[in-house]
């Protein structure tokens, strides 16, 4: 099944190429030429042909010393590409996206794009999680293992021991019985079926 694009698409389509064609001829501008790196690192500096046999150049420059200090070297390579990198970053963040993307977390910790319509794949396939931005009410683990909620300075009980499904399976709901305390140290025991201050 193909799509017609329509006059107003194609229009929209060549309108950002060229944009994004002038964004990278402008970054390029920023970018240290051949005679600036020859003449900032003499002794580094190389030419070479690749494996296509195209010539290629640049500079061989020790960034830090062996006490993870920058050198002079490295300060002068950062100056010098500070501009085009700042430039081509702003590019990149101007660039339309091609659909909607969201923030997951993966099993390290680090924080990973993945689209909308592949989240849920991601979540299960690779066992990442979406990114939880905590607005509204405080949460906290009770001393018992159970999750409280701080509403208008006193604690509540949300039942649960996480939010959202937990990570090795089993059940998130805390039966109704027995004695939990609240992140405040109060014991609270259930009480035909609801939590109750004791």
């Amino acid at each position: 099944m193909s799509a017609a694009l329509s006059g107003q698409d194609i229009q929209r389509i060549v309108e950002t190429t060229e944009s994004q064609a002038k964004a990278m001829r402008k970054a390029r501008k920023l970018a240290p030429t051949k005679d600036d790196i020859k003449r900032e690192f003499p002794k580094g500096y190389y030419e070479k042909l690749d494996e296509h046999g195209k010539r290629v150049w640049g500079a061989k420059v020790r960034t830090f010393d062996e006490n993870g200090h920058k050198t002079r070297e490295g300060a002068a390579l950062e100056a010098m590409m500070n501009p085009f990198m700042k430039a081509e970053a702003e590019r990149g963040r101007a660039r339309p996206k091609p659909f909607e993307t969201t923030r997951m977390r993966d099993r390290d910790g680090g924080l990973r794009e993945v689209p909308v319509h592949l989240a849920e794949t991601a979540a299960l396939k690779n066992g990442w999680s979406g990114v939880m931005r905590p607005q509204g009410n405080r949460v906290e683990r009770g001393a018992g293992g159970m999750l409280w909620r701080l509403i208008h300075g006193e604690w509540m009980p949300l039942g649960v021991t996480c939010l959202g499904t937990p990570l090795f399976g089993g059940d998130p709901n805390v039966p109704v019985r027995g004695l939990q305390y609240d992140p405040d140290g109060a014991p609270w025991r259930g009480i035909r079926g609801e939590w109750r201050r004791v």
